[in-house]
């Protein structure tokens, strides 16, 4: 078994929760993942000693990382991280990697034609592991250390199934948008993060604020409009440590 650092299983939490989001069943989220371990240790800004090879999954050149994640509209910033690299393998169909020809001399699991949704839907870690290295790593069959891969993926099986991993590193989960009254009869938007308030300057930083948060949840972020009436909104400030704007609550 896999003796995965803090860290390590940190990381894999996030991208088992990812591959959840996009239908992956335990078997193939958890092959998936122990490829990456294989590859990179799951570190998501690691470079190949020697190689050109970049991220969990090793993508060579790094450019065809960026190139991957631009066909999905995610950013470069956003490549770089965990969750941004897992949702790019996870729609390995969508950007090319994923191969439905798989070479059978991986191991004896391998399916020699296979589609992402059939590989979703694996029978067993041993399988997903093979498979996944048959269709999207693809390295040369001498130096795939395949057996690797299906120790990882078992192990990382054993801790996480039955469950749905984590959204993101670090999430908080007190996220929301409010309105609250400015004192010229419109109301101003606010981002809180779970610990402090920030004003809303721009109608489209709410808009990217709200897509990154459903990327990495798979749901709206919550928001709220709140006027003189029912100042909740107060609250929120107090936790933050903001004073409430002077002149509202009369």
């Amino acid at each position: 078994m896999v003796n995965f650092t803090t860290n390590q299983l940190s990381t894999a939490k996030v991208i088992w929760g990812i591959l959840k989001q996009f239908g992956y069943n335990d078997n193939s989220a958890a092959g998936l993942i122990g490829n990456l371990y294989a590859e990179s240790s799951l570190n998501p800004n690691v470079n190949e000693n020697g190689g050109g090879g970049y991220g969990l999954g090793q993508w060579t050149p790094k450019s065809n990382l960026y190139s991957q994640a631009s066909l999905l509209g995610i950013s470069n910033a956003e490549a770089e991280t965990v969750a941004g690299q897992a949702k790019i393998i996870a729609q390995g169909d969508k950007t090319g990697q994923w191969s439905t020809v798989g070479n059978t001399a991986y191991h004896s699991t391998v399916v020699s034609r296979q589609s992402l949704d059939q590989f979703k839907q694996s029978g067993s870690t041993t399988a997903a592991a093979a498979n996944f290295c048959a269709h999207w790593e693809r390295p040369r069959v001498d130096l795939a250390h395949v057996a690797l891969r299906i120790e990882a993926a078992d192990s990382i099986y054993q801790l996480l199934k039955g469950s749905s991993g984590e959204t993101s590193k670090g999430e908080t989960t007190m996220q929301c948008i409010y309105w609250r009254p400015n004192g010229k009869g419109s109301s101003d938007g606010y981002y809180f993060d779970g610990t402090s308030a920030k004003y809303i300057a721009h109608g489209d930083e709410i808009v990217i604020l709200k897509r990154i948060y459903k990327d990495n949840n798979g749901k709206d972020m919550p928001e709220y409009v709140f006027n003189g009436n029912l100042p909740w909104y107060t609250r929120l400030e107090q936790i933050s440590g903001q004073k409430p704007v002077a002149g509202i609550l009369g």
